[in-house]
């Protein structure tokens, strides 16, 4: 969309109101189309990185492309003991769980996005060895430097770790550490320096987009960037109704002259290739607005038939 936007900001030589100033009242047309325009041309930067950053949470895109970089060695740092990723046995062996950090998910919820398809550590049940508890775990937590505040998860069965996870609001502090629940020993010892490129860039455009990773200048400006979305969605709808004949809904014609689709088309292509479920949108959108065109056809050619 703020591709599209920008297409169609675009000056073409104007240098009048509309390109960065907004002209007229709330009363007249032309206020909500410069008030679109302009807000989308200051906010665009920010409503793009929120789009972006936003998307590794996106159930398709986000898992293939952790499982992509992961595969590429640009994600995910080795895993603390030799076991294979989960996602890696769940396309292998179908009907295995693919849920990563143990069945129940507790771990994973505290696990930064970066390591939550990382396979656990697992601890060695030796004869006659009992779990050393979680006091002494958290003390050994505690000892090993990690903030009071980080989150301690429990062992899943007999074969799980303790987990400690420390998420503080700059991405480079955060830190994961594994615990033999019977002898107590660091099976693990997970940092921001450990991951791959694409884990660190993912993470932090995560703690960014969450207003983090800078204090409250970074809420502040990710605050600017949703209500920017909000404007343009109300001044979009409130210029398509001031444009709109009377009955009609006022769609566009097509342009006179084919090539001034084309620039608009590449943007399109190309977002629905990075996103396919756009793309797949897209294309849904397209034929139902050729059926729509081809019923409205048929109908003209029948009225004029009986004519």
């Amino acid at each position: 969309m703020v591709g599209t936007g920008l297409f169609l900001w675009w000056p073409r030589g104007r240098t009048g109101g509309g390109v960065v100033s907004i002209r007229g009242r709330p009363a007249k047309r032309v206020f909500w189309r410069d008030l679109h325009a302009v807000t989308g041309l200051f906010a665009g930067g920010v409503i793009v990185f929120l789009a972006v950053t936003g998307m590794p949470w996106s159930m398709f895109w986000g898992a293939h492309v952790q499982q992509w970089a992961t595969a590429a060695h640009l994600y995910e740092p080795p895993p603390p003991a030799k076991v294979t990723p989960m996602w890696m046995m769940a396309a292998t062996m179908p009907g295995m769980p693919s849920a990563p950090h143990g069945a129940d998910g507790a771990v994973k919820a505290q696990a930064p996005w970066a390591m939550q398809a990382m396979a656990m550590p697992t601890s060695t049940d030796a004869v006659g060895m009992s779990p050393i508890g979680v006091d002494r775990a958290a003390a050994i937590f505690y000892r090993l430097g990690l903030d009071p505040a980080a989150s301690i998860d429990l062992p899943d069965g007999p074969g799980g770790a303790y987990v400690a996870t420390w998420r503080p609001d700059r991405v480079e502090d955060t830190r994961v550490v594994y615990l033999d629940q019977y002898s107590g020993k660091v099976l693990g010892d997970v940092g921001f320096k450990d991951w791959g490129p694409a884990a660190k860039a993912i993470e932090w455009g995560i703690a960014v987009h969450q207003g983090q990773e800078y204090g409250p200048l970074n809420r502040y400006l990710m605050l600017a960037g949703c209500i920017a979305v909000v404007l343009l969605a109300v001044s979009a709808v409130t210029m398509w109704w001031k444009r709109r004949p009377a009955g009609s809904l006022g769609l566009p014609p097509a342009p006179a002259d084919p090539r001034a689709m084309r620039g608009l088309i590449a943007i399109m292509i190309g977002v629905g290739i990075v996103y396919p479920l756009v793309g797949a949108s897209l294309v849904v959108a397209f034929l139902i607005d050729r059926a729509i065109w081809l019923a409205r056809r048929r109908t003209l050619t029948a009225y004029s038939i009986r004519q």
